[in-house]
């Protein structure tokens, strides 16, 4: 990781582009979207890309699988709501 970088769009030696890749995160659609730059080589980018994308389906999964067992859980706490029986 970076540590130390005191300015988010700083210049990096050459040298420290050779296995590494620098990622602008910027914040847009009043924080409902991030757009992330990454930069270095192609082969690098493509799999940082990978991993991000790997990355953001993993955690809307999650968020789905939570919003269903809160709902689940609201469900079955709610005596109004109708329980179905199987026969």
């Amino acid at each position: 990781g970076f540590t130390g970088v005191s300015h988010p769009r700083a210049v990096i030696p050459e040298m420290e582009w050779t296995s590494q890749a620098l990622l602008t995160v910027d914040i847009v659609d009043s924080g409902n979207l991030v757009e992330i730059t990454i930069f270095g080589r192609p082969c690098v980018q493509n799999r940082v890309k990978s991993r991000l994308l790997c990355l953001a389906w993993f955690h809307r999964e999650h968020r789905k699988m939570k919003h269903l067992e809160k709902n689940l859980k609201a469900q079955a706490s709610d005596p109004h709501t109708p329980q179905n029986s199987v026969a």
